[in-house]
């Protein structure tokens, strides 16, 4: 039974930040698209991760940021987004036509640059003034407890990696060693103390024998896991 699960932002400086990086994600798309159709893809890349966690869009801004100051410094940078802002099973389909790759879309001149970096840090600095507020994660763990109550595992998925490790480390007091994780780059499993790589097989024995209560995944699980 699929359920779409409202929320709304408890503390008034969330919707503020949440909204600041809505305009600057869409203000940036009109104005790549203006300069060729399908420039502005990665932008619905970075709504995605908005969308996703504070954790995943902070991590993209922090990635920009570090582009455009190399612009502006007139040092080589990699055009292409970085591997951790993309879903982990985006398919050639999801590209634009004729794309392989998606560009990160710098500006070119070091002046639109240095414009755009002002705005990319002004929104750094609201995001990270939000300190532990997280509104979605909360509604999420309180959802996550009564889905669990009942002693069944539960599997979470989420896009992006940024995301799971934030999930994971938020749920990590609670859960404990019964809380794993998976992703393209494998599983892992709290020991009390850190994180330790565990194999595909030693997962699904976990699930299966009741020995994890709940399992975070990227959409990389449903392709690499025999559950």
């Amino acid at each position: 039974n699929v359920e779409d699960v409202q929320f709304d932002f408890e503390d008034a400086r969330e919707r503020h930040a949440y909204d600041a990086v809505t305009r600057y994600i869409n203000e940036r798309f009109e104005q790549l698209e203006g300069e060729k159709p399908g420039k502005g893809f990665v932008m619905t890349i970075y709504r995605r991760r908005a969308s996703s966690s504070p954790q995943a869009i902070r991590e993209s801004l922090n990635r920009r940021r570090t582009g455009l100051q190399a612009i502006v410094e007139q040092r080589a940078y990699d055009v292409e987004i970085r591997r951790n802002d993309v879903p982990e099973i985006l398919s050639d389909d999801d590209l634009p036509e004729g794309e392989r790759a998606i560009s990160a879309a710098f500006p070119e001149s070091p002046e639109v640059a240095r414009a755009e970096l002002v705005e990319v840090e002004r929104l750094l600095a609201e995001l990270n003034g939000l300190g532990a507020l997280d509104s979605k994660r909360d509604k999420f763990f309180s959802l996550l407890r009564h889905v669990t109550d009942d002693g069944r595992p539960a599997l979470v998925f989420t896009e992006y990696t940024d995301t799971m490790d934030y999930l994971r480390d938020a749920l990590v007091d609670h859960y404990g060693s019964r809380l794993g994780c998976y992703s393209g780059d494998g599983g892992r499993i709290w020991d009390g103390e850190s994180w330790n790589s565990v194999t595909k097989d030693s997962i699904t024995r976990s699930l299966r024998d009741g020995e994890l209560a709940v399992l975070i995944c990227t959409d990389a699980a449903s392709e690499g896991l025999n559950l």
